[in-house]
């Protein structure tokens, strides 16, 4: 591959041969080395031995443009390979959108181009063009087809009109199959699907997004895993198979078929639920609300801040807030109580069909407690490692706390012990998997609950593992106090030393009162349900381990992919540490 550029700019130059076998490996080896820097490559940190391209669809091949899927199996140096999903398209540079931006252009190739006006059998594909001469060289971009609008409007058509893409030849294999649901065709009636704009969603994501208008959205999973991808078969459980109004209804998919008859999903086309914006962003301007109260207040905060000796959040959860806490935490209180009730109603759907065996609930029994143990004491094995292997890269500011988290490695392993010392109770049933306030839509007076995908560094078969709902329960407090801590962070900064303490406190009673009132609202909403443990004690030892779990899954995470954010889970570990000890 030559570095050289010809563009003004640090694109990837390869001068195909006419040989298709070697063409295609030059393409493979300049995969090899772009698609490390893509934010949808999961493995950044493992070492890439090749790429190969095992799929190739043609989605358009026209005067306009060619583009096409790629199926790309990925083989690394330790462990096994993974296969991504790349769209692709050659363009000649001269003609290339206007719109389409840098990032987006994977590398120039040089093509033959001696007779401007013969048809597309030369133009493109590049890897059929005869070896040129130097006078012939006329430059061709490849770029991400999801960059352009009218690539995404066509995949929209393709699914509407269900079409099934074969490969471009005998080199490769397996097949794309698109498919449609009768809403999507009564979306259509409504307004033609040719007039929808195309808005592409930002592409620093572990999938792709494209809105249509206000009136649908197409995801694109990057990677492909063999099986249904849990986003799209929750999805359509909770939509078409029972009903639970507080989630995008899926209305197409895209399915790619393997060669050994394997089937893995491509793309989910949902409807769209306008709002305004993640939960997330709603949640943190709360946060700033009651820190802009508390600041107003100082002198008189302090009874009120002071927490219960036992500040376990099922006691908590079983208390009333007073007016006085009310007024504090102001309107987010209600909305923190209205979305446990969505979190709760979602749990009843998801345990609400016993005749289909991927949605039956289970009871936990002692086997499942050890599988549970052994795999939060592997994660916490690993996590620890990876903090020691990173500390010294890590800022000096938190070297103190990672180094007790470290010393405390035993007491880690021995906090979850407590799963096979005794009997849980309760059922395992599906679940959302990855749940926090990202993956809640605020509508502005209420919740809608997206992305069922599950934690991104799980393998598919454990994000569609049955398992406890509370789960998701854990999840969901585990973000509130990312909320608090983010908040914290910039008032910590905007202060001077004397308040630290008083904030700090502040944060911890937002955090702590946010998540017993969360907490106290799901359980009225499932009531007696049987996926739940009956026994108080029970409760809180499952939650617990999973709040802890999901903190050192945290950890993990910021380690790997946002280490400026590893201060949150790193106290929040040891914070639960010093709980269950206590």
């Amino acid at each position: 591959m030559d570095r050289s550029e010809p563009g003004g700019d640090s694109l990837p130059t390869l001068k195909l041969s006419s040989d298709f076998e070697q063409s295609r490996q030059q393409l493979s080896d300049m995969l090899s080395e772009m698609i490390p820097t893509r934010r949808w490559f999961r493995s950044k940190a493992r070492k890439i031995l090749s790429t190969e391209i095992v799929g190739w669809f043609e989605v358009t091949a026209n005067d306009e443009d060619d583009s096409s899927i790629w199926i790309i199996d990925v083989n690394f140096a330790e462990g096994g390979p993974e296969t991504y999903a790349l769209p692709v398209t050659f363009g000649y540079e001269t003609d290339l959108p206007k719109s389409l931006p840098i990032s987006a252009r994977f590398a120039r190739i040089l093509i033959d181009d001696d007779d401007e006006d013969d048809d597309d059998d030369e133009r493109i594909p590049v890897i059929a063009a005869k070896e040129p001469s130097e006078s012939e060289l006329r430059s061709v971009i490849l770029y991400d087809s999801l960059a352009e609008p009218k690539f995404c409007v066509k995949l929209l058509k393709a699914i509407r009109n269900q079409k099934v893409y074969e490969p471009v030849d005998e080199d490769y294999s397996g097949k794309l199959v698109c498919s449609s649901t009768l809403a999507l065709e009564r979306i259509r009636k409504e307004l033609p699907l040719n007039k929808l704009p195309a808005i592409i969603g930002d592409a620093d994501q572990s999938n792709s997004m494209v809105i249509f208008g206000d009136r649908l959205i197409l995801k694109i999973f990057r990677k492909c895993e063999p099986g249904e991808n849990p986003d799209v078969e929750i999805g359509h459980f909770l939509t078409e198979v029972v009903t639970f109004a507080h989630t995008p209804r899926v209305v197409g998919t895209i399915d790619g078929i393997a060669a050994d008859g394997g089937v893995y999903s491509l793309a989910m086309l949902q409807e769209f639920v306008p709002s305004q914006g993640p939960a997330w962003a709603y949640t943190l301007a709360e946060v700033d609300r009651y820190f802009a109260a508390v600041n107003r207040q100082t002198d008189a905060l302090g009874a009120i801040l002071e927490m219960p000796a036992e500040a376990s959040l099922v006691t908590l959860a079983g208390q009333h807030s007073d007016s006085q806490v009310a007024e504090l935490l102001g309107p987010f209180l209600q909305s923190a109580e209205l979305l446990a009730q969505r979190t709760g109603e979602m749990h009843l759907a998801l345990a609400s069909r016993p005749d289909l065996p991927d949605f039956a609930p289970v009871p936990i029994v002692a086997a499942d407690q050890q599988s549970m143990l052994a795999a939060m004491q592997a994660l916490a094995a690993r996590q620890m490692k990876l903090l020691a292997d990173r500390l010294p890269h890590l800022p000096l500011a938190i070297h103190s706390a990672a180094k007790e988290l470290l010393s405390r490695s035993a007491e880690l392993q021995n906090s979850y012990a407590v799963l096979a010392s005794q009997s849980l109770g309760g059922q395992l049933t599906r679940i959302h998997g990855d749940y926090h306030l990202g993956q809640v839509l605020y509508t502005g007076t209420d919740f809608v609950i997206i992305d069922f995908e599950g934690e991104p560094a799980r393998s598919l078969p454990e994000r569609r593992q049955k398992r406890p709902p509370l789960q998701d329960v854990a999840g969901m407090i585990r973000s509130f106090h990312y909320a608090a801590s983010t908040a914290l962070f910039e008032q910590l900064a905007a202060s001077k030393q004397p308040a630290a303490d008083n904030l700090r406190r502040a944060a911890s009673y937002w955090y702590l009162q946010i998540s017993a009132a969360f907490l106290r609202s799901y359980f009225l909403t499932v009531g007696e349900a049987d996926f739940l443990p009956t026994d108080r004690q029970q409760m809180h030892t499952l939650l617990s381990v999973l709040l802890l779990d999901k903190a050192v899954y945290e950890l993990g995470y910021e380690l790997n992919n946002r280490p400026d954010w590893i201060e949150v889970p790193l106290h929040g570990v040891l914070d639960l540490l010093n709980t269950i000890r206590g």
